[in-house]
């Protein structure tokens, strides 16, 4: 299947209002949760591959940062498209394997975890918290304080 045929599904992500003037004020920071969003996507994808024995797959993307909605109010959000399915290098190229559509159950369990890594107990993101799941994989070692508390 060559890649012009691949079919496509677009992931939106978008943010409580208290989050938004914080990720508008910090581009870093904007960049480093689009970064953690993917990654959740891209681990959802593995997960669903390896469950059709497929192994050592790669995932892609194209995303958008639009900074305001329909109506022109500031609204951070990322528009992603995604392949729907994995790719498998092989040799002189790669080999498209399609996934089916994501459950609702998928979608809702991967923006739990969103929410979970990237508002632990401040309920807005911060530089140094994105950094560290990207450092750490998506798992971040809690801090000392963290830990006698």
């Amino acid at each position: 299947m060559p890649w012009r045929d691949v079919p496509y599904r677009q992931w939106t992500l978008s943010f409580p209002h208290r989050v938004r003037w914080v990720l508008l004020k910090d581009a870093g920071l904007l960049t480093d949760v689009l970064t953690v969003f993917l990654r959740a996507v891209f681990a959802l994808q593995r997960r669903r591959a390896q469950r059709q024995g497929l192994r050592d797959v790669q995932g892609g993307a194209v995303s958008f940062i639009q900074f305001f909605g329909s109506a022109l109010q500031v609204t951070p959000h990322f528009h992603s498209l995604v392949p729907d399915g994995v790719f498998l290098p092989r040799e002189g190229g790669v080999r498209f394997e399609l996934l089916p559509p994501p459950t609702q159950g998928e979608v809702e369990r991967l923006l739990r975890t969103l929410r979970l890594q990237l508002y632990p107990s401040t309920r807005t993101p911060s530089r140094l918290y994105a950094r560290s799941l990207l450092h750490h994989g998506g798992r971040r070692r809690r801090d000392r304080r963290e830990r006698c508390a």
